[in-house]
């Protein structure tokens, strides 16, 4: 988010800075090499968004910088795996999992349940009245569980469309269609397919073997090129307002005062760096691992990624990095993406694990070799998103917009949205209001 704010200001504004503390930009929106062969931190897959001035900065001004071509894709081809089963073209929850009779339960409940209140107190609350009891218990909690390592009753309903999840699949496509002429089905009722609902922009993947960093360093070089003040391995010791400007003193050093700051990380962070006392609630974190694999064989699914909703398997979700680039390579790589409670200490009997349950879900066929691995600790990941958390978050932020307007909440600090676009929109609108004089 960083960067496309500054992006964006460098265009009206002489001097513009970014301070990372990290020692590059984009956070885990980057890739890395094992013998020639990329691997991102996760799975990231642009795509173009509905406004054209945040296409036009972050994809039209890059094109052909650090030679960055891209591979379009009218939609993501996904699949998912959960209770036993895949569903080949969504990432729903597919209730006809159950057996016969929780089956007919569920529908029936479901079907008499009522619209979506996204006010509830929790998670279990939201799904009793959205879904009813059996789908409530039989579905969501273990994939709750799994997800956040926590009960339904200590989530707030928010996490669905974080991961998603606000919709679960039924019936067959026709049936479903015909449902979904009802408003409140339709807020609860997915369709079938992704193709049945083509997005009206294309997703995007960096074309070659240098996986989605290539988008991050072609940026960072049009940073340069607009004269952008790029301050890596850098941590914000404290901000001192003084006469109307900000006086930002870093762990190197001083820097110049300036009116305007742009905040990118949790707003407790900017209250501490302004040294104002706050009160919060200290969330419990996700651990993420990520496992990077190379096989000798081609994976016997054509997805771009997947999704393992099933609690007995360890990975959340999976790159598969040949059906993404389209590119003939002697080694057939993906990422697997894994959430805990703490980090995994035991590294052998991780990978040991991991690669029993490729074979088990059925991507990875037991004559592969395993040509090269690698076992990263991305650390905590996310916050578990309790509902006292949230409230916490949405008080310190509306307090902040009141202390100290000057300073923009964008990103993680804004709490507003979950998904890349429409973050990306709200920081569009957020930065275009602020200097619109």
């Amino acid at each position: 988010m960083g960067i496309f704010a500054a992006l964006k200001l460098a265009d009206h504004f002489e001097s513009v800075y970014i301070i990372e503390k990290a020692p590059h930009l984009g956070g885990l929106l980057n890739s890395r090499k094992i013998n020639q062969v990329s691997y991102d931190y996760g799975t990231h897959i642009p795509a173009f968004t509905v406004e054209d001035e945040v296409n036009e900065i972050l994809f039209n001004e890059v094109n052909s910088i650090n030679g960055l071509t891209w591979n379009e894709y009218p939609y993501l081809e996904v699949a998912n795996y959960f209770m036993g089963h895949w569903n080949n073209e969504s990432t729903l929850l597919d209730i006809r999992n159950l057996s016969k009779d929780l089956y007919v339960r569920a529908t029936t409940e479901m079907l008499a349940s009522g619209r979506p209140d996204y006010t509830k107190n929790n998670l279990k609350e939201f799904l009793n009245q959205t879904f009813g009891g059996t789908i409530t218990e039989n579905i969501y909690r273990p994939v709750i569980r799994k997800i956040l390592g926590e009960e339904l009753e200590n989530v707030s309903p928010e996490v669905l469309l974080q991961y998603s999840l606000h919709r679960i699949m039924a019936f067959n496509s026709e049936k479903t269609r015909e449902l979904k002429r009802d408003t409140v089905i339709d807020s609860k009722l997915g369709f079938h397919s992704y193709k049945e609902y083509p997005p009206s922009r294309p997703y995007l993947y960096p074309k070659g073997n240098e996986g989605v960093g290539k988008w991050v360093s072609s940026l960072e070089k049009q940073l340069k090129i607009k004269n952008v003040k790029i301050l890596l391995s850098n941590g914000v010791t404290n901000i001192v307002k003084k006469e109307g400007r900000f006086q930002v003193n870093l762990e190197s050093g001083e820097l110049p005062t300036f009116n305007d700051i742009i905040w990118t990380v949790p707003v407790a962070m900017a209250y501490r760096a302004l040294d104002i006392p706050i009160k919060s609630t200290i969330p419990r974190f996700r651990y993420s691992t990520l496992v990077n694999l190379g096989f000798d064989q081609s994976f016997l699914r054509d997805n771009h990624y997947v999704l393992i909703w099933d609690p007995e398997i360890l990975a959340f979700r999976i790159t598969l990095y040949p059906n993404l680039t389209k590119l003939k390579e002697s080694v057939y790589h993906c990422s697997v993406e894994i959430l805990s409670g703490s980090t995994i200490e035991d590294k052998p009997e991780l990978l040991k694990r991991v690669l029993k349950d490729l074979q088990v879900v059925g991507l990875v066929s037991p004559e592969a070799n395993l040509v090269e691995s690698e076992i990263i600790d991305i650390g905590p990941a996310f916050p578990v998103p309790s509902t006292q958390f949230r409230r916490s978050v949405d008080e310190l932020n509306d307090k902040f917009e009141q202390l100290h307007p000057e300073i923009l909440l964008l990103g993680k600090a804004s709490g507003k949205n979950f998904l890349l676009n429409d973050t990306l929109i709200h920081a569009n609108s957020v930065l275009n209001k602020h200097f619109s004089n």
